[in-house]
């Protein structure tokens, strides 16, 4: 009996890897039970048992009084692991978009996903021990220490939120484009020559941001202040900041929530500072009449990184790539893009 399993994982093993490789593309009928016997050695019986695996995983189709045929979407993985880690802040409003657009395609192809955090008990006993069909997410975080289990096991695994610097396949925002794009709308459009920069520096995408709005103002050869703050802080920070300095138009506020705090600050003072925002969460929109906005989705970035995690699997020699949603920076004048 464990002769007959071991061939049988012998098929299972070279039949997917052809498919993953491409020598068998989507659409391609395969062999009969029979056929397959001779092929590799095994009796029928234990082909058929083969071909019943390959279609559970999702690889093929079996058609009744036709055959068995590669499926146009391999499924690939038996699972995804959504995998959360680092200091996420304010989790519920926007981190959760990158995990549902991870689960909407992963839906489409009737695959599980876990959300596993790296702060939860027991977390390192459940990280993925060696299955093939499992496929892996960090969101927010990179740990050599896991990326090497992961690389050692052949785990498919992407990066996404933060710049990845350990790992090939990284999805996040081009935070940097963005806000250069967003600077200069403020300026075209609005005017603005004096802007400052708002956000939670303690946050990776803050500071990628940040660096964008650095650029932004030397490409402008503007000078412009950048300040920390918190949910706590920002209210306070952002008064000091108008009180001493009545010369300001222009503000850029990073966050999900921060916008929201910073925009009473503004209206009340009186002062003419127009505000841009990046849509960290869909509530950002409600800015639409008062802000100027970068506007992306973080749902497609989970979509994304779905993507890219099953290309990696099915093509291990997939070049190394960022990839980013699209966006577009809405004015408070127009109804339309940039």
């Amino acid at each position: 009996m464990k002769n007959e399993d071991t061939k049988y994982a012998i098929v299972i093993e070279a039949l997917r890897r052809d498919i993953q490789c491409g020598l068998l593309v989507p659409g391609t009928r395969l062999p009969g039970q029979n056929v397959l016997g001779k092929r590799y050695g095994v009796s029928p019986i234990t082909s058929k048992r083969a071909l019943a695996e390959l279609e559970r995983q999702g690889y093929i189709e079996r058609r009744p009084r036709s055959g068995s045929y590669v499926c146009a979407t391999p499924r690939i993985f038996s699972e995804i692991n959504i995998v959360i880690g680092g200091k996420i802040i304010n989790e519920s409003l926007w981190l959760s978009d990158y995990w549902k657009g991870i689960e909407l395609e992963a839906a489409e192809l009737g695959i599980p996903v876990q959300v596993m955090r790296t702060s939860a008990p027991g977390f390192a006993e459940r990280v993925p021990q060696g299955n093939p069909e499992q496929g892996v997410v960090l969101l927010g975080f990179e740990d050599l220490e896991l990326i090497g289990q992961l690389r050692a096991r052949n785990i498919p695994h992407v990066v996404g939120v933060i710049e990845a610097r350990h790992t090939p396949y990284n999805v996040l925002v081009n935070y940097r484009r963005t806000v250069v794009e967003l600077v200069n709308a403020m300026y075209r459009h609005g005017g603005c020559r004096k802007i400052h920069f708002l956000g939670n520096l303690t946050q990776p995408s803050h500071c990628l941001a940040r660096d964008g709005f650095a650029a932004a103002l030397e490409e402008l050869g503007f000078t412009g202040r950048i300040i920390h703050v918190e949910d706590e802080t920002i209210q306070d920070e952002l008064r000091s900041l108008l009180a001493g300095d009545a010369g300001i138009d222009g503000m850029v506020v990073m966050g999900g929530g921060l916008p929201f705090r910073a925009l009473p600050v503004l209206l009340q003072s009186g002062l003419p500072v127009k505000l841009g925002a990046l849509t960290e969460n869909r509530t950002i929109m409600e800015l639409r009449g008062s802000a100027y906005i970068a506007d992306y989705s973080l749902l497609e970035c989970g979509r994304l990184l779905f993507r890219l995690l099953y290309e990696s699997a099915a093509n291990r020699e997939l070049p190394a790539t960022t990839r980013y949603p699209e966006f577009q920076i809405l004015s408070p004048e127009s109804s339309g893009g940039r």
